[in-house]
């Protein structure tokens, strides 16, 4: 197995909020990840967020999924959690969604 990946994490937007001092940026991974480039595309999506940051710095993130507009959104987490947190929901929808198509599919 190769370490080369097919996906790009890339910056579409930033919103500054200066009376709260904190800002609103979206990002988005282009291309598909498989179930173990997980963890690898969260860690670099995680890190060009905080590029710049201290280490202690808190993130929230909602997760939208183009394909079936499913938002899911995370508490104020540190970086280390956020990682983690993110590719399990990542790994457990994806899982579920397999596992209800494939329960649809054996009901015909």
């Amino acid at each position: 197995m190769s370490n080369k990946h097919d996906y790009k994490v890339e910056k579409v937007k930033e919103y500054k909020y200066i009376k709260f001092n904190s800002s609103r940026t979206e990002y988005k991974i282009y291309s598909d990840v498989d179930i173990f480039q997980v963890h690898n595309a969260v860690t670099e999506l995680v890190n060009k967020m905080t590029t710049g940051l201290p280490d202690n710095v808190k993130l929230q993130i909602s997760l939208e999924n183009d394909k079936n507009d499913e938002v899911n959104q995370t508490k104020l987490l540190n970086k280390t959690f956020m990682v983690a947190r993110l590719a399990d929901w990542v790994i457990l929808s994806s899982i579920i969604r397999i596992w209800k198509l494939k329960t649809l599919r054996s009901n015909y």
